[in-house]
């Protein structure tokens, strides 16, 4: 019988473990589970080789978040509504993989250079991909990769853009790239954007035209869905909701996030949250678990977390290079 995959001891890159790919505002908000099981091997490798096109891009572009990585077809079914939601997708990874990503160093840039567009230009000339999105309003990029594209040398790079046109729940102007690459490349140093790009800060017309939790920043390096995923919620379809503004776990949210961004400052590299909010562990200050990028030892980030005022007490559980967990409690008291 086949089981779930543990997101903890699912490594799909250097800086990419399982878990960042099951989180999403539907999973978070509504509770659906959202699970990857063993016997879905092909999946996991599609999810792999997208994984390592992140890094890539991290090691040019600065550390990322990800959100709407992985959907079941379970989950599928409930929030795509774009397309027939039981057929093979990219974000079901059965035909190839996608998630979306947001470049905090990128989109925090002085006006209109930090626009997501003007990345996807750098990305397309010097990667390759299967497809990309960018999405009027929203500082986030959907990627795509598909193995067998990269395997015939032939990746397709399909490349729109859903330009913001200056009025809040418009439809934005899509615009299908050239297929002529040399032109793309062209095209993307003319861009003018006479709007701007971010509008109310998340996509008004696209995405249910309302805030997500991925579109809610807590510091430079950290979005509010970064710190909600809990395994047992998003493996059994529990709603795990941030805490109200104004409360104790609202304050501590906010310092665990603060705590994670100077982790990421420090290192340079994103970190696996695989442990987040979780209302009924978090009444006397935060408790959270995260797994450093290969490249970091368990022990490099104990001894950054204790420069942290804001840490109380840390621990590792060990579970060998690349899954050692290092849990950290902080703030007890406001």
């Amino acid at each position: 019988m086949a089981t779930v995959l543990d997101p903890y001891l699912t490594r799909l890159s250097d800086s990419l473990m399982l878990s960042d790919l099951l989180g999403c505002d539907s999973v978070y908000r509504h509770g659906i589970p959202n699970n990857l099981k063993d016997n879905e091997q092909d999946k996991l490798s599609e999810g792999m080789f997208l994984a390592e096109l992140m890094d890539s891009l991290q090691d040019d572009y600065g550390p990322y978040s990800v959100c709407y990585g992985y959907i079941s077809p379970r989950l599928s079914s409930r929030v795509v509504k774009y397309q027939d939601p039981d057929k093979p997708s990219y974000h079901r990874w059965d035909d190839g993989a996608a998630l979306d990503a947001c470049f905090h160093e990128w989109v925090q840039k002085e006006k209109h250079r930090g626009a997501p567009i003007y990345l996807a230009h750098l990305i397309d000339e010097d990667y390759d991909y299967s497809r990309m999105i960018t999405y009027s309003e929203s500082p986030w990029i959907c990627l795509a990769t598909k193995i067998t594209e990269g395997d015939s040398g032939r990746p397709r790079k399909a490349f729109y853009e859903n330009r913001y046109t200056g009025v809040s729940k418009e439809k934005p102007k899509f615009i299908q790239k050239s297929k002529v690459l040399m032109k793309r490349a062209e095209d993307g140093k003319k861009i003018v954007l006479p709007h701007g790009w971010k509008g109310q800060g998340w996509p008004s017309y696209h995405g249910g035209g309302r805030e997500q939790y991925e579109h809610i920043r807590i510091n430079t390096y950290m979005m509010l869905s970064d710190l909600l995923y809990d395994r047992n919620k998003v493996a059994r379809g529990i709603p795990n909701p941030p805490p109200e503004d104004g409360s104790d776990d609202a304050w501590h949210l906010k310092a665990a996030a603060d705590v994670v961004g100077n982790i990421v400052d420090a290192i340079g590299s994103r970190v696996s949250i695989v442990q987040g909010y979780c209302p009924d562990t978090w009444s006397d200050g935060f408790k959270i678990s995260v797994i450093p990028p290969v490249s970091i030892s368990a022990d490099d980030l104990v001894d950054i977390l204790y420069e942290d005022d804001l840490v109380d007490t840390v621990g590792v559980i060990r579970k060998g290079k690349g899954f050692d967990r290092v849990k950290i409690y902080g703030v007890k008291d406001v």
